[in-house]
């Protein structure tokens, strides 16, 4: 009886390799090949995946995810701008031969064109009611096509309302539904397209983000909060020591911070045995509930006078505002931090 063989990503990767220099993409296959080492840190539960060849570390990602573990997170490629559109013809071709190889099914796959290529179905109807032509087939595409750059700029998308009279029939707004639903697994885009999404809230919630170093940092400072166990900590110590001196309160107050750091304990500790999201999440919002328990017992006592207190008062608001964009996004925690990812 012949030896069944097991479909590893490696193995998978190694195929596609070979297969793409069978066809002399010696340019892709080249490139491909640095995927193998990223196959392992693609495997890690890690929602933002930072690497330095973005293309390699996309398939490594659409290869373990896709077609060996068959889970179709969306998977969120960000190209430098210079970059994109090679990047972009690369995944097609590796998407497409993935196809044909039968590793992988048909995944709808989206590469984000510039704000003003879109076509606004509501300006090219109030433009058709001023006396402006067009071609009868711009109203059904998603695209601004078969018009001058002088009539583009009559129709193309600038602003979109949640009233608008055409929201359910508009190409682009179904199209940015679908994104934020979660329904279009692979979607690429280049920095500030990802940047102005990541602030607009226009992402999928859970999603798996391919970039590279520069560009995470890049990110870091739009839209991303973060605690770490040890502000927390002092946190706490701020708020035993600057509470009230009333024995009931002190007494309700250590109880509070007590909890705190047994959820604290529990939660950052999941980093070394893996997150269970749904404990995490419960483990946060006790957290959450706690530091609200600590401002309401401690209002009077942040608001007198001392620079101290007004520090004790400041990272209270601070934390609780951390936690609750926290409880809103998908987060990781690496080395005692907790924060949202890309």
């Amino acid at each position: 009886m012949p030896k069944q063989i097991i479909y590893t990503p490696q193995l998978i990767l190694d195929e596609l390799v070979c297969e793409l220099e069978q066809r002399e993409r010696f340019d892709l296959s080249e490139r491909l090949k640095a995927a193998g080492t990223l196959l392992p840190i693609m495997a890690q539960p890690q929602y933002e995946r930072c690497v330095e060849d973005v293309l390699a570390g996309a398939v490594a990602t659409i290869i373990h995810e896709f077609c060996y573990a068959k889970n179709f997170v969306p998977i969120v490629v960000v190209c430098e701008a210079g970059e994109k559109k090679r990047d972009t013809a690369h995944l097609k071709m590796v998407i497409g031969t993935l196809q044909q190889m039968n590793y992988l099914e048909k995944v709808e796959f989206v590469s984000k064109e510039p704000v003003h290529r879109y076509l606004c179905l509501k300006r090219l109807r109030n433009a058709e009611a001023n006396g402006n032509e067009f071609p009868a087939m711009l109203a059904r595409s998603l695209l601004i096509t078969g018009v001058d750059k002088k009539t583009a700029g009559k129709v193309c998308v600038t602003t979109c309302s949640k009233g608008c009279t055409y929201r359910g029939v508009c190409k682009y707004q179904i199209l940015m539904e679908n994104i934020s639903d979660g329904q279009i697994p692979l979607l690429v885009y280049n920095t500030q397209q990802y940047q102005s999404a990541l602030k607009a809230s226009k992402l999928p919630k859970a999603r798996l983000t391919v970039c590279s170093p520069t560009n995470s940092r890049a990110l870091l400072g739009d839209g991303i909060r973060s605690i770490r166990a040890k502000d927390i900590e002092k946190l706490l110590l701020q708020s035993e020591r600057l509470c009230s001196s009333a024995r009931q309160k002190r007494i309700a107050v250590l109880q509070e911070t007590q909890a705190i750091r047994k959820s604290c304990k529990t939660l950052f500790g999941m980093a070394e045995n893996g997150i269970d999201e749904q404990v995490a999440r419960l483990l946060l919002a006790s957290i959450h509930g706690g530091l609200l328990r600590i401002r309401r017992l401690c209002i009077k006592e942040m608001t007198l006078w001392g620079n101290e207190r007004a520090r004790w008062n400041k990272n209270l608001n601070r934390t609780i505002s951390d936690i609750e964009a926290l409880q809103k996004s998908p987060f990781t925690i690496v080395n005692g931090s907790l924060r949202t990812t890309l």
